[in-house]
């Protein structure tokens, strides 16, 4: 893959979902299309505005990463994204399907706390996934290998027989990746699953989620507090601002893959690192 993508697909729509033109586009044009999405919580009679008129399309194959500041909705948009939350407001189409009918055939999700069932070993936990999916009637893809295989590209083979309390945090999140990547999901969307390594294991990660992405080519929807990670793997990145959330601006990124460790360090890459910084600092919140 080079770098003749069109990096700028990613844009806001004023089109809503339940128009069927609208679903006939998202189905033809984007792989993910997040539209006016708008969320609140509700606490007794306490109030608190998430996300307000969110709209993005993520066309397929692309590497799309959402950044800002802590509180900002990110994870609960991924969330929606995912189908286990509903918004107030809005729309959410996977292939012109709604999350929630298109979970099986489309999505794997990594939350920020791997999920995994402490009685099973870490191979019975990807295993499961690979389970769960063939009951739900759709068949392991040829594509994906065997759990033992998957959890090899980790660098998980010393502890396929060891039970989640055995491993470290890291070492869990690392097993909950695998089991992500295990079902061959066409949208993968990820919420700061490497937040939990340490940095040399984080780098190790991300330079293994990159080359599985490479080969793989899905369309990936990532939540990252981390300048350097957005830059690194995203063809867009997405700057948000908060209370509420919204998409305050999206930048292209238009640096050359695959992106080896020579290039990482090219002053085209600092030039991006630094503008979404700027972006993150012009749409902080006000100190209290």
């Amino acid at each position: 893959m080079g770098a003749t993508r069109d990096n700028g697909a990613m844009s806001l729509s004023s089109r809503r979902a339940s128009d069927p033109d609208a679903t006939s586009a998202s189905r033809d044009s984007g792989a993910l299309v997040i539209e006016h999405v708008t969320k609140d919580y509700r606490t007794g009679s306490r109030v608190t505005h998430v996300l307000d008129d969110v709209s993005l399309r993520a066309e397929t194959g692309q590497f799309v990463t959402i950044i800002g500041p802590s509180g900002c909705g990110k994870s609960t948009l991924l969330r929606i994204a995912a189908g286990l939350l509903r918004p107030d407001r809005g729309a959410v189409t996977l292939f012109g399907e709604r999350p929630d009918h298109a979970a099986t055939a489309h999505i794997g999700y990594v939350p920020q706390t791997p999920s995994l069932l402490p009685w099973r070993t870490v191979l019975a936990n990807v295993e499961l996934a690979l389970q769960l999916n063939t009951r739900a009637g759709r068949p392991p893809s040829p594509d994906s290998g065997s759990a033992r295989e998957m959890l090899e590209r980790f660098g998980l083979a010393h502890v396929l027989d060891r039970r989640p309390h055995e491993l470290s945090g890291g070492m869990r999140q690392r097993v909950a990746i695998a089991r992500s990547f295990i079902v061959d999901p066409t949208v993968l969307l990820m919420d700061e699953p490497f937040s939990s390594l340490d940095e040399l294991t984080r780098d190790a990660q991300g330079r293994e989620l990159l080359r599985l992405w490479q080969w793989n080519q899905k369309t990936v929807l990532f939540v990252t507090h981390s300048v350097s990670e957005a830059v690194a793997f995203s063809d867009v990145i997405v700057v948000m601002s908060s209370s509420p959330g919204r998409i305050a601006t999206t930048i292209p990124v238009a640096l050359e893959r695959p992106r080896d460790e020579g290039r990482e360090r090219s002053g085209a890459r600092r030039d991006l690192e630094d503008q979404v910084r700027d972006e993150l600092r012009r749409h902080a919140p006000a100190a209290q």
